[in-house]
């Protein structure tokens, strides 16, 4: 199980979590755009999940990444750390962390959300996701890429903004002992 500064990785036998319900769901909602954001109180199941972890936000993006493509190195500007679920063709990508060299040079672009990096840095860490995850989304410069044919879908719901990573992670440890 990988637990470090970037990411924490989801114990699927401890969380009770339908994986399968959230990789149709998303998969019925996603008609082939790059992004799309829903409303958690909008399905009767992601409602129920929003009630029951309290750590969570309404809001749930899926992006859908083109083959043979690359996310640009990012910091996401309205949130601090979001659950990130692999939905289909996320096993041969790698999501890369960065760790700044010098001091942090960032360009907001309010339409994606984000500050693209512009300044010096060097990895960190690279994983695929191939389980859920709690992505640490604040001061962790990151990006995606997608080497193989196939588009890769993903689910990142996001937390609530004033949740730190850490909180989330206690959140979703303290729903194991319950």
């Amino acid at each position: 199980m990988i637990d470090n500064k970037h990411i924490y990785e989801i114990n699927l036998h401890k969380l009770d979590l339908d994986i399968d319900y959230l990789c149709a769901l998303v998969l019925k909602l996603n008609q082939g755009v790059s992004k799309l954001r829903i409303n958690a109180i909008d399905d009767p199941y992601t409602e129920l999940l929003y009630l029951k972890y309290q750590c969570l936000s309404p809001i749930i993006n899926i992006y859908r990444i083109p083959a043979n493509w690359t996310l640009e190195m990012h910091i996401d500007s309205n949130r601090q750390c979001a659950l990130n679920i692999p939905v289909k063709n996320t096993e041969n990508t790698d999501t890369v962390f960065y760790d700044f060299v010098e001091e942090p040079i960032l360009e907001h672009d309010p339409i994606k959300k984000v500050h693209f990096v512009k300044s010096k840095v060097v990895e960190s860490f690279r994983f695929s996701m191939n389980s859920p995850v709690l992505i640490n989304t604040v001061n962790s410069p990151h990006s995606v890429i997608n080497p193989t044919d196939n588009f890769r879908i993903s689910m990142s719901w996001s937390m609530k903004a004033e949740v730190t990573f850490e909180q989330a992670k206690s959140c979703f440890i303290e729903t194991y002992k319950n």
